[in-house]
């Protein structure tokens, strides 16, 4: 049986196998693919199934690029010096109702955050969802009690970190993981993952250096950072043992939890802008469920980094780390040998234009912005605050790969080289439609959304459900096969970019290819699951019982 249906451009078409009870198509992961990373071990923990949204064609494709721009809070204060209520640094896109649309929510320096709900492809405001949780400057999301639904991480300026748990319609209640007022403020980082593989996901909490002025000038001190073992039921063990001295008393812009070796236990990478000691950016390895500082990985480098993207880029089966930081980028793409990374940046043409005032990104995330296969590079840059900040701002960036591994600056000829004072940009894919939207946060508040038409690429976007408690399988790896290639994508959760979150799903520009070849999905735990061949240009929800 088939239906076809039509919506804002682009039309839609399923298929329903007549040989099973409903719309699902059962799929064993006992399948082995050819071409895909490592030998799929067939067992009954491996059975899943894919719930398909069925094949969208796109009506009147766009060229990449033809983004269409709505800024949320123009009527909002945008002076952080004469009024700071609105100023924040970042923004958490993901899921809060369990409708399968992408909510937003934005912190403020004085106020609680605004939220925005998605209702007929707009993100409409709502209000009265949460206590009163003033000076949040960033956060994340992830479901921290395994109830299913996306809870919220905020740090803060002065207070604890606040935890907002849902109850599965986007309305939360306001728990705080480690009230010690020594702990409070100063937040730069949250990162979750399931560190010790007992399906809890537990949280690395990276602080900022803090300082403010005082009776006698600027007071300044140091925050350190934080590790909280996830033990159930929104209970925290302070691990922070675990972290080295490096770490917990840097000053820590973003960080990640990435599958980096062959076990299963994901190594934690974080991001400094000013460090205590160079270089600034480490590998934590994780041996057995406990992080101890790699201090010889090819993986730590010195810059003052500002976020943190994670990708596939040279298709070897190894995730590789972009760092964009102030007057410099670090492209660490894996070399043949295992657990050795290079620094492409030059010979990628991956650069800053110094010349033109591009100096300090805030933020960078990867995506195939062009659905031509390939990861692209979008960045946010932003002056220095002061009182002649306006006098000094920096053209935002995009940066589409090219085939033979170097990479073009487009920003200008799409129209989106934004001279603003910009902190935070993520790609996500909005009104669901297979091309990625951008979506960057001003320092003075507004939220600038350049939403993409949809284009002629193939795509597929995928997003996973494991048992609880890990129930958005956070640290999972999913692999799609295109003829000879393949491509790799993480699920993750937490601040890669600077202060932002993105949502925990994987997106697959896959250019003219109407099917792929296979698709793996690697759980958290290590098992994995192979389905195939598949349809693009469609929504999979992939579960696993």
């Amino acid at each position: 049986m088939r239906a076809i249906g039509e919506r804002a451009g682009w039309r839609y078409e399923w298929t329903v196998r007549t040989l099973l009870p409903s719309a699902w198509l059962l799929l064993l992961g006992c399948t082995d693919i050819d071409g895909l990373s490592g030998v799929i071990d067939a067992t009954e923990d491996d059975e899943a199934w894919v719930s398909q949204g069925g094949v969208q064609t796109c009506l009147s494709p766009s060229p990449a690029g033809r983004f269409e721009r709505t800024t949320l809070g123009k009527e909002w204060p945008r002076n952080v010096y004469e009024d700071p209520r609105e100023g924040g640094l970042g923004l958490i896109i993901a899921d809060l109702d369990g409708d399968g649309e992408l909510d937003l929510v934005v912190p403020r320096a004085q106020e609680s955050p605004r939220f925005f709900f998605s209702e007929n492809g707009a993100w409409v405001p709502r209000e009265g969802l949460v206590a009163e949780v003033l000076d949040t400057i960033g956060g994340s999301a992830a479901d921290s009690d395994g109830d299913g639904d996306l809870d919220l991480l905020l740090y803060r300026f002065y207070g604890p970190p606040a935890l907002l748990v849902n109850d599965g319609t986007g309305r939360f209640e306001v728990l705080f993981i480690d009230p010690d007022p020594e702990r409070a403020g100063c937040g730069g980082s949250a990162s979750w993952g399931d560190q010790d593989l007992d399906g809890d996901l537990d949280l690395f909490l990276g602080r900022k250096h803090f300082r403010t002025m005082g009776d006698d000038g600027i007071e300044e001190w140091w925050c350190d950072s934080f590790l909280y073992e996830n033990v159930g039921n929104n209970t925290f063990l302070d691990r922070s043992e675990q972290l080295s001295e490096d770490v917990s008393n840097d000053r820590v812009m973003a960080s990640g939890w990435v599958q980096l070796d062959d076990d299963p236990y994901p190594e934690l990478y974080v991001v400094s802008d000013i460090p205590t000691e160079t270089p600034g950016n480490r590998l934590l390895d994780n041996i057995d469920g406990v992080l101890r500082q790699d201090d010889v990985s090819s993986l730590n480098v010195s810059l003052a980094g500002m976020g943190l993207g994670i990708g596939d880029l040279n298709e070897d089966g190894h995730f590789d780390l972009f760092v964009p930081g102030i007057g410099e980028y670090k492209v660490l793409v894996s070399a043949p040998e295992v657990g050795l990374w290079a620094d492409i940046a030059q010979s990628a043409d991956l650069r800053p234009r110094i010349a033109d005032n591009q100096v300090t990104a805030w933020g960078g995330d990867l995506g195939d912005l062009d659905n031509d296969t390939r990861l692209d590079v979008a960045l946010t840059f932003g002056p220095q605050l002061g009182p002649d900040a306006q006098n000094h701002l920096q053209p935002d960036e995009i940066y589409l790969a090219s085939a033979d591994g170097t990479y073009r600056a487009q920003a200008e000829a799409w129209g989106v080289a934004d001279r603003s004072n910009n902190r935070g940009i993520l790609m996500a894919d909005l009104n669901r439609d297979g091309s990625l939207d951008v979506v960057k946060r001003h320092y003075g508040g507004e939220v600038f959304v350049d939403r993409a038409p949809c284009q002629d690429g193939a795509w597929l976007l995928l997003r996973l459900h494991d048992d609880a408690p890990n129930t958005h399988a956070i640290g999972a790896t999913v692999e799609v096969q295109i003829g000879d290639r393949v491509l790799m994508r993480p699920i993750g959760a937490g601040s890669t970019g600077y202060g932002t979150s993105a949502p925990p799903e994987a997106h697959f520009g896959l250019g003219d290819h109407v099917d792929i070849e296979g698709l793996v999905v690697t759980w958290p735990d290590g098992h994995r699951s192979a389905f195939g061949p598949i349809s693009t240009r469609q929504i999979l929800d992939i579960h696993r019982r």
